[in-house]
């Protein structure tokens, strides 16, 4: 009799640490989590990562909001400082605002980052402006030296969520700000990322897979 309670009491123990051992397994597993930006760099952005929380993923909308704020060249301190009013950019801004400076003067026949007047002009934010010919073009971004970091803001900041990301020890996240797409690690089961490449002629295919 004896016997059969303590055999009884030892599957009752069994069975009891397995459904233990289960709920902290599901209580464990990283979650997909996900967030949507729409009002940074006149861009839509996506970042997904697995974890736990979503703490990294706050992080990253503050920072971009952060930087929105001061690089935007519509109505961020850039503009102010386009306009001639001194203005105290964070590190980060003063790095970017440095080495888009710095590739301009070495590369002046292929990038620069004082095109503000013919974006302005253009105005393919509202598709309401006009596309300058070649001479005027020229004329406008001679006549006045102001910046606009849209052909560099977006990248640098996606190397920074990156950073984000990894220094809270997440190992598998997705970032996509408005194509600028960065990878870590692996998905959940250890399969490679595939980024589709978008068909410039219709938004509804791609035209490869990397």
């Amino acid at each position: 009799m004896k016997s059969d309670v303590k055999r009884h009491l030892a599957v009752y123990g069994v069975a009891a640490l397995v459904i233990i051992y289960i709920f902290a397994m599901k209580n464990s597993a990283v979650k997909e989590e996900q967030i949507t930006v729409t009002d940074c760099f006149d861009t839509v952005s996506e970042i997904t990562v697995y974890s736990k929380n979503d703490k990294s993923l706050k992080k990253c909308k503050k920072y971009m909001q952060e930087m929105n704020d001061e690089l935007s060249a519509e109505n961020g301190k850039l503009s102010k400082y386009n306009s001639g009013k001194n203005v105290a950019f964070s590190d980060d801004a003063n790095t970017l605002i440095e080495y888009s400076k710095n590739f301009t003067n070495e590369n002046p026949d292929y990038f620069s980052v004082y095109l503000n007047p013919l974006v302005r002009v253009w105005d393919i934010k509202n598709n309401s402006g006009q596309i300058p010919d070649i001479s005027e073009a020229m004329k406008l971004t001679e006549q006045k030296k102001e910046l606009n970091l849209g052909a560099s803001a977006k990248g640098f900041v996606t190397m920074k969520l990156a950073d984000i990301i990894k220094a809270d020890g997440i190992s598998s996240a997705l970032i996509n700000l408005g194509g600028n797409t960065y990878a870590i690690g692996t998905k959940p089961d250890g399969t490679k990322w595939k980024i589709g490449i978008q068909n410039p002629n219709d938004e509804n295919s791609i035209i490869g897979v990397i």
